[in-house]
C-alpha cells in the first residue's frame, strides 16, 4: 500500500507542477497531511455505510449512549428500503440511502481503466463488482417514488408519438 501512495504522489508531482519540479518538504508534509484526513474519512465512512442496513422501520429507545443511538438509527427491520432514487435526463438512476447518506451511482468504466494503467491493479474486476453492487441498489425495493430530470414530454395526439421523436422526423424530412 505505502508503495501505491508513494507512485501516486510522485505522480502528482508531476501533474501539479507540469514541469518535473519537485514539491518542497512543507508542501510535501501537507500533501500527506492531507491524505491521512481523506483515509480517516474513507474508513470512517465505509464503517458507517457498512453499518447501515439501508431499510425503513426500527426503534430508537430512550438511550443515554451515543453508539446506541448509531445502531437504531442504520439498522431498520422493514421490508421496505430507505432510499431515494433520482432518474437522469441521460437514463442513468442515482440512489441514496436516506439513513447513512451512501450514494450510488453507475460506474464509469473509464475511470477503473485509468486505475488499472496507474497502479497495476485488476480493473475491470473491480469495475463488475462496483457495477453489481450499483445493480443491487438501483433494484432495492422501496415504495419511495423515482423522482426524474425531465420536466415535461410532449406527446402527438394522434400517434401517442413522443414530441421530440416528431421533431426529429420534421427536420430529417427537410433536409436538416
Amino acid at each position: 500500500m505505502r508503495d501505491l501512495l508513494k507512485a501516486f504522489l510522485r505522480s502528482l508531482i508531476v501533474l501539479v507542477d507540469g514541469g518535473g519540479r519537485q514539491l518542497n518538504e512543507q508542501q510535501r508534509e501537507l500533501a500527506l497531511s492531507f491524505g491521512r484526513v481523506f483515509a480517516q474519512q474513507d474508513s470512517y465512512l465505509a464503517k458507517r455505510y457498512a453499518a447501515c442496513s439501508h431499510k425503513k422501520g426500527g426503534l430508537i429507545r430512550n438511550v443515554k449512549r451515543g453508539e446506541a443511538i448509531a445502531i437504531g438509527l442504520n439498522n431498520g427491520g422493514g421490508s421496505q428500503y430507505a432510499v431515494r432514487k433520482h432518474q437522469m435526463m441521460n437514463g442513468d438512476i442515482w440512489v441514496d440511502c436516506l439513513r447513512c447518506g451512501k450514494k450510488w451511482r453507475p460506474p464509469v468504466k473509464q475511470t477503473f481503466n485509468w486505475f488499472e494503467r496507474q497502479f497495476g491493479t485488476e480493473g475491470f474486476r473491480k469495475y463488475t463488482a462496483a457495477l453489481a453492487e450499483y445493480n443491487t441498489a438501483v433494484n432495492f425495493e422501496t415504495n419511495n417514488s423515482t423522482s426524474s430530470s425531465i420536466q415535461c414530454n410532449f406527446y402527438d395526439r394522434k400517434t401517442g408519438e413522443q414530441a421530440n421523436g416528431v421533431v426529429r422526423k420534421m427536420y430529417a424530412a427537410i433536409g436538416e
